[in-house]
């Protein structure tokens, strides 16, 4: 699996709404005050940001790169995630690399408070299993000890609470401060994507295989899990976002009806706002959802549209409005979006 389809994989990716001319967004205003949407992601072997629509390239394709995060802090804006075999983190476009490039390693989330710097992912240990990492102004600790194969997501942090989230073998996990919290039970495969703080609050979004064989989209409130999806279909939540006293979460869930003469079963692109579900696009294309933000009321999520047999359009969505980043004759998608 290549690493553009890693990350896919990763950050549960899964299908369309209708797609439109590759054009820049205009940027958006909301109460009369100009709004910049950043969308992080990759466009075949090349890591590209873009601002309202606008791509900037981070690497020059000449080996495999895909940034995973955004976070604009001020005026800097943050990205993270791998070029070649390094985990990397750019400030304003400029690069820092977290490991020695010996091994495999990647930045999955990020998350900036006053001048700290966090990064979460992983690094292989060897050609087998990957270690959980967080980095805090470059800085690694490791989470997991490399006996089980594991991934740290996403990164969160409150107060002077750091907050991760990821897996370990078959466990969706929930590290505070470095301390391990199980999810799950490990009777069957489950991964944490998505962790948000909101007051006392800790929700973490993901997915959890039933008896079934289905992936169940999962929200879960302080470590009890709510299920988002019936488990008939195999679904998935790949980030969550609180405004207010609202929850939203975006994910995908398979179409109960086939498309096509081929009977194929595309996925759906789905937000939950308080576990009630919104549709984004029909099945007549598989698609990826990633992140998800909200601005005063303005929902903004970003993801992958099907393009070919094997190429993907980069998409963005706002207020379930869709416009294509890319032109669909690549490998792309979008992974991370931040509003400001």
């Amino acid at each position: 699996m290549n690493k553009l389809k890693l990350l896919i994989a990763v950050l549960a990716f899964a299908v369309i709404a209708s797609c439109s001319k590759n054009k820049a967004v205009s940027p958006n205003t909301v109460d009369n005050q100009a709004v910049n949407v950043y969308v992080a992601g990759v466009d075949g072997n090349v890591a590209k940001l873009w601002k309202n629509g606008v791509p900037i390239a981070y690497t020059d394709g000449k080996q495999p790169a895909g940034l995973s995060s955004v976070f604009v802090s001020g005026t800097d804006v943050y990205t993270g995630g791998f070029e070649g075999n390094f985990a990397k983190v750019w400030k304003n476009a400029v690069p820092v690399s977290l490991t020695d490039g010996k091994y495999s390693a990647v930045v999955n989330s990020i998350y900036i408070l006053g001048s700290d710097v966090y990064a979460v992912g992983s690094e292989a240990l060897s050609t087998t299993n990957t270690v959980a990492k967080i980095w805090k102004n470059g800085v690694a600790t490791s989470l997991t000890d490399g006996t089980q194969n594991a991934s740290a997501s996403s990164v969160f942090v409150s107060g002077t609470d750091v907050y991760v989230v990821g897996f370990e073998a078959k466990i969706a996990k929930l590290w505070k401060n470095g301390t391990a919290t199980n999810l799950t039970n490990g009777a069957f495969a489950a991964e944490a994507n998505s962790v948000v703080v909101s007051g006392n609050d800790v929700y973490v979004a993901g997915d959890i295989l039933n008896d079934d064989g289905n992936e169940v989209a999962t929200l879960w409130k302080n470590g009890v899990p709510n299920a988002l999806t019936s488990g008939l279909y195999t679904a998935s939540a790949s980030s969550v976002f609180v405004s207010g006293t609202d929850v939203y979460v975006s994910g995908t869930e398979s179409s109960d009806t086939p498309f096509g003469p081929s009977d194929v079963y595309n996925s759906i692109a789905k937000i939950w706002k308080n576990g009630v579900p919104t549709t984004l696009t029909n099945n007549t294309k598989a698609t990826g959802l990633g992140g998800v933000f909200v601005l005063n009321g303005a929902v903004y999520t970003v993801g992958f549209q099907e393009s070919g047999d094997v190429n993907t359009t980069a998409m963005y969505w706002k207020n379930g409005a869709s416009n294509a980043l890319t032109t669909g004759t690549t490998e792309a998608a979008a992974i991370s979006v931040f509003v400001k």
